[in-house]
């Protein structure tokens, strides 16, 4: 497993150089250069009209070339501050995201896929006469796939924008990480913000509970969350006995069991009516004898 986790972090350091693999050397001096140039780091994300952030661009990261975001160059040039992102493996001169998931692709309204396109914009078809990639896709945030741009900031514009920046030691895979900050940089904001509504709407009720409780002694914050689970939660379903059900299928089951219903039935009846037979006899005034007489009966 050490071995793989090796070859994935070299792919995501250096990218798919296929059968041109670095030497042992090679490599730990491409990592040193990477770590002197971490703070030339250039965060790319997926936002729409609003400036909402719909995906932080990751090492594997689709372009619309095809290529993934590990192979574009993605650094400041210090002496232009221009922001490079060209593809290494074609003529793609700037990445682009193309909304993915697993193997499906956004596709362009023509029914053609994005590798029938031109990689440059406005991106052509080179097998019919679409002028361009549209698409009728629409991003979780609501909104269609042409509102939607891939930005590139330095670190001084990303904390200008109110978007979280990377305060780790530098490392060799910073450069590729893109807009991947944490974990938290998986999700969208859009999830975000319903996480923070659905924390603020439990909050409001912890709140108006403690109130009641305050109110009324006996209604407590447990007792009303327990009631609520109790509500939702469904009725566990029994697996089903084979065997019994056989039993009671066989013929004469029936009988039998009616039998010594029956019998249990008879058998309490005598004793409830003993019983009764001892309370009026204890009830009426008789002889040491006849006491005698009687117990020796009833034993």
């Amino acid at each position: 497993m050490n071995h793989i986790q090796a070859y994935i972090d070299y792919v995501n350091i250096t990218g798919d150089l296929g059968d041109n693999l670095m030497t042992e050397e090679q490599f730990i001096e491409f990592q040193r250069k990477q770590i002197e140039n971490a703070h030339l780091r250039v965060y790319v994300a997926y936002v729409n009209s609003q400036g909402a952030t719909c995906k932080e661009i990751g090492p594997s990261s689709l372009c619309f070339c095809s290529h993934r975001f590990r192979d574009h160059n993605k650094d400041l040039d210090e002496d232009t501050g221009r922001k490079r992102a060209n593809c290494r493996d074609c003529r793609c001169r700037r990445f682009k995201y193309l909304p993915s998931a697993g193997t499906w692709r956004v596709r362009c309204m023509c029914k053609h896929s994005a590798t029938d396109h031109d990689v440059k914009p406005p991106h052509k078809c080179r097998l019919c006469n679409c002028d361009g990639f549209h698409s009728s896709y629409t991003c979780t945030c609501g909104e269609p796939y042409a509102n939607h741009r891939t930005i590139f900031e330095t670190r001084d514009e990303r904390i200008a924008n109110g978007r979280p920046v990377d305060n780790r030691v530098p490392n060799a895979m910073q450069l590729n990480m893109g807009g991947i900050v944490n974990f938290s940089s998986l999700v969208d904001d859009t999830t975000k913000a319903e996480a923070r509504m659905i924390a603020q709407t439990n909050i409001d009720n912890m709140q108006v509970a403690q109130v009641e409780e305050i109110d009324d002694p006996n209604a407590t914050i447990v007792q009303n969350a327990v009631s609520n689970l109790k509500q939702n939660l469904k009725p566990r379903r029994r697996r089903p006995n084979r065997l019994a059900e056989r039993r009671n299928k066989r013929p004469g089951n029936d009988t039998i069991r009616r039998k010594k219903d029956t019998n249990a039935r008879r058998e309490a009846f005598d004793q409830l009516q003993k019983q009764y037979q001892r309370f009026q006899l204890d009830q009426t005034p008789r002889f040491k004898e006849e006491d005698e007489d009687i117990d020796q009966y009833y034993r």
